[in-house]
């Protein structure tokens, strides 16, 4: 686990996996917050079976093309396959994507 403090952006730390002194291998878990997407550097992990989760940006502009399973949770408000729509976003990432929507059951706040 490589964890940064405010003062270091995650995107910038895990893109350099020389800092790492290891390589992301297949069925890795990459988690990051949202403060920065990059969808080419998202896709090589696709590409590579690491996956990743992130949240959702809010101008994050997609369609939705399906359900990904029946939601059996009253905290996971919805549970999606998307595909983004911006021309560059979808070139850089052209499959399709899972959105998660959470609602937190103290403060009603959603997540995705």
């Amino acid at each position: 686990m490589v964890m940064t403090d405010a003062k270091h952006h995650e995107m910038q730390v895990a893109k350099n996996e020389k800092k790492f002194d290891f390589h992301l291998l297949p069925d890795s878990i990459v988690s990051f917050d949202r403060g920065y997407l990059d969808f080419t550097w998202l896709y090589s992990l696709e590409k590579r079976g690491v996956w990743f989760v992130t949240r959702a940006k809010k101008n994050l502009q997609y369609r939705v093309t399906g359900q990904h399973h029946p939601i059996q949770s009253d905290q996971v408000t919805r549970d999606e396959q998307i595909e983004l729509t911006v021309e560059k976003s979808r070139h850089s990432y052209p499959k399709i994507l899972r959105l998660v929507s959470y609602t937190d059951p103290e403060t009603g706040k959603e997540y995705e």
